[in-house]
């Protein structure tokens, strides 16, 4: 659930940042805007320049902010694996933070990366597991 709400935090920030390019760069293409229906002319071309550059600049930071966004995304999944360990002696799992010298805090024994542990200690796998059941 909590991913599906950063995929829609990331594409509201894109699609922000897209709405804030296209108004920055119509500002300053289009000097003049006029509407029929309310019998509007708006001239900004005195300001075109600095208002059509910080809506520029706004939306490349909307870009931004959505594109780390995705990378914290997929690097957040990998970030844990790489925090977790395991205890040779007694096979707890401990996170990196919570341990002082690579040492197991419930036998003392030798921490290991969790990653690739039981390939690297196939004996100690149980026999059901191996078998499939």
């Amino acid at each position: 659930m909590k991913s599906h709400i950063i995929n829609l935090y990331k594409y509201l920030l894109a699609f922000l940042g897209l709405a804030f390019i296209y108004c920055g760069g119509k500002v300053i293409i289009v000097t003049k805007y006029y509407s029929k229906r309310y019998d509007l002319v708006m001239d900004h071309t005195n300001v075109r320049c600095p208002l059509g550059l910080a809506l520029l600049a706004l939306g490349f930071f909307f870009l931004y902010r959505a594109y780390k966004e995705s990378s914290k995304l997929n690097t957040s999944s990998t970030q844990l694996t790489e925090t977790e360990t395991i205890c040779v002696a007694c096979q707890t799992p401990c996170l990196i933070d919570d341990v002082e010298e690579m040492t197991c805090p419930h036998c003392g024994g030798e921490l290991e990366p969790l990653d690739g542990f039981y390939e690297r200690h196939p004996e100690l796998l149980d026999e059901d597991v191996e078998s499939g059941h």
